[in-house]
């Protein structure tokens, strides 16, 4: 037959306090003096000790030599979400670990004068998981003899959703910057390739880095969760609108949320696009302008228009260069939609027709 165990409670400092007043006024007070200091020094020590067992916010519970639970902390019972008082009393500790070796392999540890550490799992009384951060210490007595077991179970789990968080960013940011460095390296591979000169070449494959920093940067401010296309055209298009020639550009749309992938491929597309404009095509002569608009139509579809006039005299390119390749496929990949581009002798006409999301 199993005795139940003898319930703990940590010295009350009052009850100690009271006890030694009762003994200065008693007719033995001479006798007891001594009696009366160690109570009242140890009145001050359960003072502190329940001090800090209020101010910790820790679960501090106190075991049997079985694993039996004792006592618990105010802020233990708080942690736990255990509604009634006396809910964890003589209740198995190790029954709180289901599928956690450890927590029974600390009480062994204990028992053996052993002190263990553990992290895990463990539900409260509401059935909310939490992460905790445990410590099992044997409790000696005087004669260095194990009786009691103390368990202080620190809850971590905002501390185990922030390395968490921190392992999932990590690896999305090596997938980005994988994806930015092989998107660079075509880039100059296509860059690079005859007939261009060594300069002309250098200075686009720049540029084009360039155009690529800036979408970076345009979706770093907004978490990569996306950004308005509207911040993706001002980005965009800052560059060529540095040079006086502001007035050239006519831009209107809707403000419309784009994924990162639209918004970066936008963004490389309008670059080459106004680049193309300003070497061969409106931005090139002063009487020249560029209307960009963008709309949503009754099926549910994004259409984007770039559109040149007032410029020189447009002629069909006898070759297709990497600039027109990378607009076709990079902006018809991303946005899943198509890409017509006419070089009509009036100016350029580049529209994207795809679906919204």
């Amino acid at each position: 037959m199993t005795t139940a165990p003898t319930l703990f409670e940590p010295l009350a400092a009052d009850r100690l306090l009271a006890a030694a007043e009762a003994l200065s006024t008693s007719a033995i007070a001479a006798e007891n003096f001594t009696l009366r200091s160690d109570i009242a020094a140890l009145a001050e020590a359960a003072a502190v000790l329940n001090g800090v067992l209020v101010a910790s916010g820790d679960c501090i519970k106190v075991l049997d030599l079985d694993g039996r639970i004792l006592f618990v902390n105010d802020n233990g019972y708080k942690a736990l979400e255990a509604i009634e008082p006396d809910s964890l009393r003589a209740r198995m500790w190790t029954d709180f670990w289901p599928g956690e070796p450890a927590a029974a392999a600390s009480i062994a540890e204990a028992r053996a004068g052993r002190e263990s550490r553990f992290a895990g799992a463990a539900a409260t009384f509401l059935g909310n998981n939490r992460q905790w951060d445990v410590r099992i210490t044997p409790v000696r007595s005087t004669a260095a003899d194990v009786t009691q077991i103390l368990v202080v179970s620190r809850d971590i789990t905002e501390q185990h959703r922030l390395e968490a968080q921190k392992q999932l960013l990590a690896g999305e940011l090596e997938h980005r910057i994988n994806n930015m460095l092989a998107m660079v390296v075509a880039i100059g591979k296509q860059t690079m390739r005859p007939p261009a000169s060594l300069e002309e070449a250098s200075d686009s494959f720049v540029s084009r880095v360039q155009a690529l920093a800036r979408a970076q940067s345009i979706l770093t401010r907004t978490s990569w969760d996306g950004a308005d296309i509207c911040l993706v055209v001002d980005g965009a298009l800052k560059p060529h609108r540095s040079d006086g020639n502001n007035s050239q550009f006519q831009v209107s749309g809707p403000h419309l949320e784009l994924s990162a992938n639209r918004a970066l491929a936008l963004v490389l597309a309008l670059h080459e696009l106004a680049t193309n404009a300003a070497k061969y095509g409106a931005l090139s002569a002063l009487t020249g302008s560029v209307h960009l608009h963008w709309r949503t139509d009754q099926n549910a579809q994004l259409v984007i228009e770039w559109r040149e006039e007032g410029g020189p005299v447009v002629t069909q390119p006898q070759r297709t260069g990497f600039g027109s390749k990378m607009i076709r496929a990079m902006l018809a990949a991303e946005f899943q939609g198509q890409v017509e581009i006419e070089y009509a002798p009036t100016g350029v006409t580049c529209v994207l027709t795809a679906p919204l999301d």
